[in-house]
């Protein structure tokens, strides 16, 4: 910034600011992708990757918390992948659930192929089945900026689905 003498003979300094957030999160995203990419090359466990990636997905992501199931193809059946702060009773319960319509937005979204958001799980119908286990855990909404990922193999079957909770119920239309 420069000093300007205004005419009458105060001092004014122009300052000008631009709200960087988005290129922050840019270089974040992409500091996360070298960071996996560099994991797979090295040959670390994909039990270590995926651990990793909703580690940082959580420390980007507000309060919201991420979990990774796996989808076994011939079973149907998802499995843990990663879930750093679910507890191991809520991991383990998820373990083999197979995967349909009204089996909770991973099973849901697993079986449809596509991202399943739930605005309060406390009233969704594909939640009947499991709000018992989500209530446990004071989990009340599927994120409105759910990421929903599905990991497909050479012949486009869904291996995986990653969700993003958030313990407090929020409308898909609002702001997070």
């Amino acid at each position: 910034a420069r000093a300007v003498n205004n005419h009458d003979g105060s001092i004014h300094v122009p300052i000008v600011c631009e709200d960087i957030t988005e290129l922050k999160l840019d270089e974040n995203l992409l500091g996360l992708q070298k960071n996996i990419l560099d994991m797979v090359t090295k040959g670390v466990p994909i039990r270590n990757i995926l651990e990793t990636l909703c580690r940082e997905i959580e420390t980007q992501s507000n309060g919201m918390l991420s979990s990774i199931l796996l989808l076994d193809r011939e079973s149907r059946l998802l499995s843990h992948g990663a879930a750093p702060s679910l507890s191991e009773e809520y991991r383990s319960a998820l373990d083999g659930i197979e995967i349909g319509p009204g089996v909770g937005s991973c099973g849901s979204a697993a079986h449809y192929k596509k991202q399943v958001i739930v605005s309060d799980i406390e009233n969704d119908p594909i939640w009947d089945g499991y709000r018992h286990l989500a209530r446990a855990h004071g989990l009340k909404r599927i994120s409105p900026d759910q990421v929903v990922v599905f990991f497909y193999s050479s012949v486009a079957i869904a291996i995986g689905v990653e969700f993003i909770l958030r313990p407090q119920c929020i409308s898909p239309h609002e702001e997070v």
